[in-house]
């Protein structure tokens, strides 16, 4: 934005227009509200209108931040969109950010970032975008220093990938331990988790949770603090807290259980929130360590 004269209108997560500090710069600067993971008919034509009346607009094909460092899947019906639109599509791909700041970390690191643009006539831009963070480090090896590298792990690593337990990951400073097994876990000034990339140690995740879920059927993610909003207004019209689990039946906090089937668009928002359409009404689940394994629980079970 800082580089061009004409302002973008950027498409961003509703979440995100409600939050007290991003939600005014995204209000004053025409962006264009919607709801996560599921299909907004009203977003579309707001685009459309400001492309009509000369605007730029910014989105992410993706919608979401990664949490591996690869590219994520692309929105259905991104590329009619792009097609449709009949503009110059000129294309960003980021490299150097996610190492910066991992989605699942609590500290920065210092490093470098490359960007590369590219413009094109059609959704040939998503083939460009479409990269992996960890096979352009291979290439760069660059240096992502900084204090407490390894703070926040417990957000993807549910397991402990010597022992298999659950839950017994605790990660204070630079690495990383199991608390029965005792095995540790470096987070190098590379960014690898004891030389693997976070890609390599999510799939090992997802392939132990689901071995987990095949014996268990359920599982515990710690507390958790719902809002309610109507999905028409974004009015609240509950809150309350308690202790979250999840199962093939649904996701439970407390006594109030969302049923699997009637869950809409689930994604998660941030690093703590879990988010869905439920019904009538958006559902905001916080959670400090949990967002990312309720997300591929829900993934598992639906698959």
């Amino acid at each position: 934005m800082a580089a061009i004269d004409n302002p973008i209108s950027w498409v961003a997560a509703r979440g995100t227009f409600q939050s007290w500090w991003l939600g005014i710069p995204l209000k004053l600067s025409d962006s264009i509200e919607k709801q996560k993971g599921v299909p907004n008919l009203k977003s579309v034509r707001n685009i459309f209108d400001a492309l009509k009346k000369g605007g730029s607009v910014g989105l992410f094909p993706e919608g979401s931040v990664t949490w591996d460092g690869r590219a994520g899947n692309v929105y259905p019906g991104v590329g009619k969109l792009i097609n449709k639109s009949q503009v110059p599509i000129v294309g960003a791909k980021i490299h150097g950010g996610y190492l910066t700041k991992p989605r699942w970390a609590e500290q920065r690191r210092k490093g470098t970032i490359e960007i590369d643009f590219g413009v094109f006539e059609d959704d040939e831009v998503l083939n460009f975008i479409f990269d992996s963070e960890w096979e352009w480090q291979k290439s760069r090896n660059y240096i992502y220093d900084g204090k407490k590298r390894a703070l926040g792990l417990e957000r993807l690593m549910w397991f402990c990938p010597e022992c298999g337990s659950y839950r017994t990951i605790k990660a204070p400073g630079n690495e990383a331990s199991c608390s029965k097994c005792y095995s540790k876990f470096v987070v190098d000034r590379f960014g690898y988790i004891d030389g693997k990339g976070t890609d390599v140690v999510i799939d090992k995740q997802i392939k132990l949770l689901r071995s987990y879920i095949n014996d268990f059927e359920k599982i515990r993610a710690g507390m958790g603090k719902v809002v309610i909003r109507r999905r028409n207004n974004g009015n609240v019209v509950d809150k309350f807290k308690g202790s979250l689990f999840a199962n093939k039946d649904g996701i439970r906090v407390g006594n109030k259980l969302f049923e699997m089937k009637k869950i809409k668009g689930l994604s998660t928002f941030l690093k703590r929130f879990v988010e869905f359409v439920y019904e009538n009404n958006v559902v905001m689940i916080r959670t400090e360590f949990s967002s990312f394994l309720v997300s591929n629980f829900f993934d598992l079970c639906c698959s």
